[in-house]
């Protein structure tokens, strides 16, 4: 079992494995069929705040410590690194090819990485911590929540907001897509 407060958890998309990431920023990861601990890695300095699969047995990881890390779910081990964030990342999501990550973050950025050669592709700024991320199941547009309260719709194509919604007085932690992406809440 995790010693600290388990911050964020995901299960791989073939289901074999759950991941867990705690505020001491361990990662488990767990098999799925018995629900037992296969490893446990001191996966960050901080923090781990969200995880995301990319791939069937692939995980990201996205920590207070500023950094967001590619796992193996099968081996536990490290796959890559992607460094540029200057805060804690707070958010992270998938496209559904597994190609792309969006990350959210204390700096007031949102970036997105090239998962296969971990290149910093764009960086979106903001005016205050980006909370949290969704992707469009396309990864056309990104949805993202803020400290200040606002909700951004982003084009990644484009890099351009068509939609800017200032909807809370307070921090936006979460956002999610219906299926289809039609709808954001």
């Amino acid at each position: 079992p995790h010693e600290a407060a388990i911050l964020a958890l995901v299960i791989t998309p073939n289901g074999k494995y759950l991941v867990s990431g705690d505020d001491d920023g361990v990662l488990k990861i767990w098999t799925s069929a018995a629900w037992a601990e296969l490893y446990s890695v001191q996966a960050h300095n901080r923090g781990i705040w969200a995880l995301a699969s990319c791939g069937e047995d692939r995980v990201v990881s996205a920590s207070l410590d500023g950094t967001v890390k590619i796992w193996d779910a099968a081996t536990g081990r490290l796959v890559g690194v992607l460094r540029g964030h200057s805060n804690g990342v707070s958010a992270i999501a998938v496209t559904q090819d597994g190609e792309r990550a969006v990350s959210g973050s204390g700096d007031n950025t949102m970036r997105v990485w090239n998962l296969s050669s971990g290149a910093e592709v764009t960086r979106l700024a903001h005016t205050a911590w980006v909370r949290s991320v969704a992707l469009t199941s396309d990864g056309g547009l990104a949805i993202c929540g803020t400290d200040e309260g606002s909700i951004r719709v982003w084009d990644l194509k484009n890099c351009a907001v068509p939609s800017r919604q200032t909807a809370h007085r307070s921090r936006v932690s979460a956002v999610a897509l219906a299926q289809q992406g039609q709808v954001a809440v």
